[in-house]
């Protein structure tokens, strides 16, 4: 049964892209959701375990990785930190071994207590922070003191690194890194199976609401960025001409949140020919007749929408 979903791996791909724009140096991902979901769905005779350690060792068999980066976004992810990072430090002793995403930036003392191999944890958002610890002359030394680190000796006080204010100062995502193929057919508007290549992209970072259930604004802040239009409809563009992608998943955690830029985009991406899915859902709140007329002009057929609640006390409280 396929009940492991593949999505890309897209602040790893930022990363790369931004790290790799800035420095001379050598990416390579192992997405093991996509590796868990093809070993589900084949023959085998070992365990999970075991197939994630043969998969993690066939990666560098002839060379050494300088730093082992494990993405963490939600609370689910911390069963395999411990797993992968101790894998790493068996294989690769001299590596650094790191980890980023929403669980370390909101639970480093847990990280550090049940992944004991963890050097080092990024807080907040990983470009400017991967990029100045690739770049350091001494790398154990610069994370002892860096903004947007912490180590298991300092966990406070800490405090994020400066974010990226221009998001078009990230270049295009490193799509090369992935095979798009592993990430098709899992799409949320009931199109399983579907033949139409499909990609995400991301508009902007952050959200000024306060809902608490949501930890996006420990990692991306309250303040919202968006990438310009014009680098939108380049980078469709790119997807479209490189890897014949025709549906585009926009990732947002609030595509809405800014009305103007959301009509800008939406009736740029019409334009070209695409269609759109919001995997994150639409807040409701922001939704009017300009704005719905705008989503059915852009060609989106289903919309996921963000119910927070039925209970007025809960929404108000």
């Amino acid at each position: 049964a396929k009940w492991v979903y593949p999505s890309v791996p897209m602040g790893v791909l930022s990363i790369a892209s931004y790290a790799g724009a800035h420095a001379d140096v050598d990416f390579t991902i192992l997405d093991l959701s996509v590796e868990i979901s093809n070993f589900i769905n084949s023959s085998h005779t070992l365990s999970l375990n075991e197939f994630i350690t043969q998969r993690m060792s066939n990666l560098y068999s002839k060379r050494q990785p300088d730093i082992v980066g494990i993405s963490a976004i939600f609370n689910s992810n911390g069963g395999y930190l411990h797993l992968i990072s101790s894998q790493a430090k068996s294989l690769w002793p001299d590596a650094l071994v790191v980890a980023g995403g929403g669980l370390p930036t909101n639970m480093p003392e847990y990280v550090f207590k049940n992944a004991l191999c963890i050097d080092a944890l990024n807080i907040g958002e990983g470009e400017k922070p991967f990029l100045g610890l690739i770049n350091a002359e001494n790398r154990k030394e610069y994370l002892s003191s860096a903004k947007g680190w912490l180590t298991n000796k300092r966990i406070h006080p800490f405090s994020a690194e400066e974010v990226i204010s221009d998001l078009d100062e990230i270049s295009f995502l490193r799509y090369d890194l992935i095979d798009i193929k592993n990430y098709q057919g899992y799409h949320h508007q009931g199109t399983e199976g579907s033949k139409t290549l499909s990609a995400p992209i991301m508009t902007s970072r952050g959200c000024p609401y306060r809902c608490n259930f949501c930890s996006s604004y420990t990692v991306h802040g309250r303040k919202m960025r968006h990438y310009s239009t014009d680098r939108i409809l380049a980078d469709i563009r790119r997807l479209k001409e490189t890897y014949s992608i025709k549906n585009v998943l926009i990732e947002d955690d609030l595509f809405l949140g800014d009305k103007k830029q959301s009509l800008r985009v939406l009736r740029s991406i019409s334009q070209e020919g695409m269609s759109i899915e919001f995997t994150n859902g639409l807040s409701i709140n922001h939704i009017d007749e300009e704005i719905a007329d705008a989503l059915k002009g852009a060609g989106v057929e289903i919309a996921s929408l963000a119910v927070e609640s039925g209970c007025e006390r809960v929404l108000n409280e």
